[in-house]
């Protein structure tokens, strides 16, 4: 019988990813993405996740373990971009719109996850905080589309906070490989989007 503490780790994790899948498949509803297709998407995307995380936890501890705590949300996050990354790709959809719902979703997880964390312990207020500063800047990335702002360049924004941020925390080595892969992935989203829209007017003149 799992215990209590083993349920309330489950919901921990569980609640924001629950958040991150639900307001990725609303937003990519409302682009007009076929909605059996996000299913199939987040659900390759899981799988990917799972797949890699598992399989970094074996040759990291030597063990199978199929404890949700144990994942390392490094390898999971970068799991589950990079299978979505070639989905979308083979649905030829826009990918630059994928991955900004996919972004601006995570940051309205990682606002719940520091609500949780809030509650988890005993209402310190620094994590209220940062968990209100993310629903503001996740309601802000929603409403406001300034035009100098395209497609991906949400998610190359986000993505390289995150991979910043993580570098000033990460405590072990191999979480550096999948923080410079992701970074490496928003960076080069960047750099195609803008020869996509300012190169065409540098060639067109």
């Amino acid at each position: 019988m799992p215990t209590l503490n083993t349920i309330l780790s489950v919901l921990y994790i569980a609640i924001p990813v629950l958040v991150w899948l639900y307001s990725f498949w609303t937003s990519s509803r409302k682009d007009g993405f076929d909605q059996e297709k996000i299913f199939d998407l987040v659900l390759y995307g899981l799988l990917g996740a799972l797949a890699l995380g598992i399989i970094v936890d074996i040759v990291t501890r030597g063990q199978l373990s199929l404890k949700p705590q144990n994942l390392n949300p490094y390898t999971t996050a970068s799991g589950f971009v990079g299978v979505c990354t070639l989905v979308v790709l083979k649905y030829k959809w826009s990918l630059y719109r994928v991955l900004d719902n996919l972004a601006i979703s995570f940051v309205l997880a990682i606002a719940f996850w520091f609500l949780a964390t809030f509650v988890k312990s005993q209402f310190k207020i620094s994590y209220l905080l940062v968990s209100l500063a993310l629903f503001i800047s996740n309601y802000a990335l929603r409403r406001c589309r300034p035009g100098f702002i395209k497609s991906g360049m949400k998610f190359s924004l986000i993505s390289g906070i995150f991979c910043l941020v993580a570098l000033l925390v990460l405590p072990k080595t191999p979480n550096l490989i999948f923080v410079g892969l992701l970074f490496t992935l928003s960076l080069a989203v960047l750099i195609f989007r803008l020869r996509s829209v300012y190169g065409k007017s540098v060639y067109g003149k």
